[in-house]
């Protein structure tokens, strides 16, 4: 497959850390980007999971309108190893210039409210005990950002990717800094981070949807407090701090502000 010399920024996920929102606040604040007519091509994900690899590069160039600047693109299936392998080989494959950027969340928080949303779309079939209880089920996986970074360590260094936190407030301000000096924007320029709320916009009308959607959408609780109202065990909530904060200590070595806040947090549930 050819390679493209243009240049390109991705937003590789994570799900449920603010990736539409920065997706549609680059693309209306930054005149030098060319997004893509849809947030997500999945063009890095193969025909047998769902994506468009075996479409060609050619199909790809298309997603983009003719117009000079850099093409932004953004996918939450890029990090979400091992369900969807191979992303950053052919990222590499083919785009020759290009910049990633990775935007996290507190692990936990994260794993819960992709539950919640996968719940509400109608893609969760088993109840929350039964799919956060697992050891290695997807939420933790996609929470592991080590892991997700080491794929992609394998082939881009460093520097080719920037790793931001714009949904905790105390993190925001320094990760946007972060932002337009990775790209190159200007720091005059006008950015606006527009809050999306996609669970809110598309999830599915079923039955039992209906009367749960309110409740979770409307929520001013914390993911952890509203996972424990809706029946998520005290010894499956411990299984999966424990586990998030294995993943936390892994990840600290990535990350560029301290993981204190997250274990902080921690700490008081298992001082219950």
């Amino acid at each position: 497959m050819k390679r493209d010399i243009s240049k390109h920024y991705i937003i590789i996920g994570g799900m449920k850390c603010g990736t539409t929102s920065l997706f549609h606040s680059l693309s209306k604040n930054c005149p030098s980007i060319n997004p893509s007519v849809v947030k997500d091509t999945k063009f890095f994900v193969d025909r047998d999971r769902g994506g468009n690899w075996e479409t060609g590069i050619d199909w790809y160039l298309a997603m983009f309108p003719p117009l000079n600047g850099i093409k932004l693109e953004a996918s939450t299936h890029y990090t979400k190893y091992p369900d969807y392998p191979g992303v950053p080989a052919r990222i590499k494959q083919v785009l020759k210039n290009v910049k990633l950027i990775y935007l996290v969340r507190d692990p936990l928080q994260r794993s819960i409210s992709h539950f919640f949303h996968n719940l509400l779309v109608d893609r969760e079939k088993l109840d929350i005990n039964q799919a956060l209880s697992t050891i290695r089920n997807k939420y933790i996986n996609y929470s592991d950002y080590a892991l997700q970074l080491s794929q992609y360590y394998d082939y881009f260094a460093p520097e080719d990717i920037v790793i931001i936190n714009i949904v905790e407030e105390e993190y925001r301000e320094k990760s946007l800094e972060a932002l337009k000096h990775f790209l190159g924007i200007e720091t005059s320029n006008p950015f606006v981070l527009e809050r999306s709320n996609t669970v809110k916009d598309n999830f599915v009308k079923a039955d039992k949807n209906i009367n749960i959607a309110p409740d979770i959408i409307n929520s001013s609780e914390n993911n952890i407090e509203l996972a424990l109202k809706f029946g998520l065990s005290y010894d499956n909530l411990i299984k999966m701090i424990q586990l998030c904060r294995e993943n936390a200590v892994k990840f600290q070595n990535y990350y560029p502000f301290t993981i204190n806040h997250w274990l902080d947090k921690y700490k008081n549930y298992l001082l219950y």
